[in-house]
């Protein structure tokens, strides 16, 4: 039952009056939420991310190495820039989500660095690096639990 049924029974039941019926479809109009359209754009786009990473991930071996790190580092600069964007716009959920993105790819940056020049190192280096790297981001940035307990996670287990 939607929304108008739900009021023509609360009128039958004088739960509420004219002027508040009025009062509260107006708000739905203004309120703008339609959750099923935005739900599929964000199902579609995963589908599309998902695509894309599958065609890049079946011809890995015939990409140039530059064009790897090249098109990695700008990735990371990318959501660098969306960090610092989105904490000036006070948009706290984009900044938080770039955040943690710019975590994880900074790790397998360290990691495709290490594949393209063939460079011998422990993962002992490799994770502490990564907490040098990440941790002043997110110390600056990371105002939530979705940037800091991630970060809190990989940061204990790279000095333990």
């Amino acid at each position: 039952m939607g929304i108008n049924g739900k009021l023509a029974r609360w009128r039958e039941a004088n739960l509420l009056s004219e002027a508040q019926i009025e009062d509260i479809l107006t708000f739905e109009r203004t309120r703008g939420g339609n959750n099923f359209f935005r739900g599929l754009l964000w199902v579609g786009s995963f589908a599309i991310i998902v695509g894309l990473l599958s065609i890049i991930a079946a011809n890995w071996a015939l990409i140039p190495p530059y064009v790897k790190v090249g098109g990695h580092l700008v990735i990371n600069a990318g959501l660098a820039l969306g960090v610092y964007v989105f904490d000036k716009q006070g948009r706290k959920l984009a900044r938080e989500f770039c955040l943690v993105g710019l975590w994880g790819l900074t790790l397998t940056l360290i990691g495709l660095v290490g594949q393209v020049f063939h460079l011998n190192g422990s993962v002992e280096l490799a994770l502490m690096l990564w907490s040098v790297l990440v941790t002043p981001p997110m110390l600056i940035y990371g105002k939530t639990r979705i940037s800091l307990l991630p970060w809190l996670g990989s940061f204990t287990a790279g000095i333990a």
